[in-house]
C-alpha cells in the first residue's frame, strides 16, 4: 500500500511522463502556429525535439556503458520525466509568465522549481538515483534558457489561451502511462545482441 508521500510523489512524476509530454508539445506547437506565432512555435517545438532526442541518447549511451562496464547494478539512465518536464513546462511558464526573458538567471528560475518537485517525485519513488536526477535537470535547465534566448517576444494575446490550452490538456492527459522507457531498453538490448553476435 503506497504511503501519503508515495502518492504524492506518483502525482508528480505523473506529469513527467511521455504519454503526457508528447501530446502536449504537439497540441501547444499547433495552437501557436495556427493561431499566428509561427516562427515562434517552429522554434519552440524544434528546441524541445533536439532536448528529447538528447534524453534517449545519454538513455542509450547509458545502456551501452551498462553492457560493457557494469556488471551487477542497473546501468546509468538520465530521468527523462526530469529533463522533459523542466524543458517543456519550464519555458511554457516562462512564456506565460514573462513573455520574453533573455537573461540566463531570470530564465532558469521556473524551470530549476520543477526540476526540484520532479527530481524528488522520481527519487521517493525510487526511480532514479541523484545522479540521475541531477544530470535529467541539468539537461532540461540548459535546454530551457536556451530555448527562451532563441524565442521572438511571446504575443500577449496567447498568453491565457496557450495557458488554458496546456492546463486542460494536462488534465485530461495525466494519470496516462507510456511504455517508453521499456521499448527503447528492448530495441536496443535486442540491437546489441544481435550486434554482438555478427560481430563475434
Amino acid at each position: 500500500m503506497l504511503s501519503n508521500k508515495n502518492i504524492f510523489a506518483q502525482f508528480i512524476s505523473g506529469f513527467g511522463d511521455q504519454a503526457v509530454v508528447i501530446p502536449l508539445c504537439f497540441i501547444i506547437f499547433s495552437l501557436f502556429y495556427f493561431v499566428g506565432w509561427r516562427r515562434g512555435a517552429v522554434i519552440w517545438f524544434s528546441c524541445i525535439g533536439v532536448t528529447l532526442a538528447i534524453i534517449v541518447v545519454a538513455k542509450v549511451i547509458g545502456l551501452l556503458w551498462g553492457e560493457w562496464y557494469v556488471s551487477n547494478d542497473r546501468a546509468f539512465s538520465l530521468s527523462g520525466h526530469v529533463a522533459a518536464s523542466v524543458v517543456v513546462y519550464g519555458t511554457l511558464l516562462n512564456l506565460f509568465t514573462f513573455r520574453h526573458c533573455k537573461l540566463w538567471f531570470q530564465a532558469v528560475r521556473l524551470p530549476l522549481c520543477i526540476a526540484v518537485f520532479m527530481g524528488y517525485a522520481r527519487l521517493e519513488l525510487h526511480a532514479h538515483t541523484y545522479a540521475e536526477v541531477i544530470m535529467g535537470a541539468l539537461v532540461g535547465c540548459v535546454s530551457s534558457v536556451l530555448v527562451m534566448r532563441c524565442l521572438p517576444i511571446f504575443p500577449l494575446f496567447l498568453k491565457y489561451l496557450g495557458a488554458a490550452c496546456a492546463i486542460i490538456t494536462i488534465l485530461i492527459l495525466h494519470g496516462r502511462e507510456s511504455d517508453a522507457e521499456r521499448i527503447l531498453q528492448n530495441i536496443f538490448h535486442a540491437s546489441y545482441i544481435m550486434l554482438d553476435q555478427k560481430i563475434g
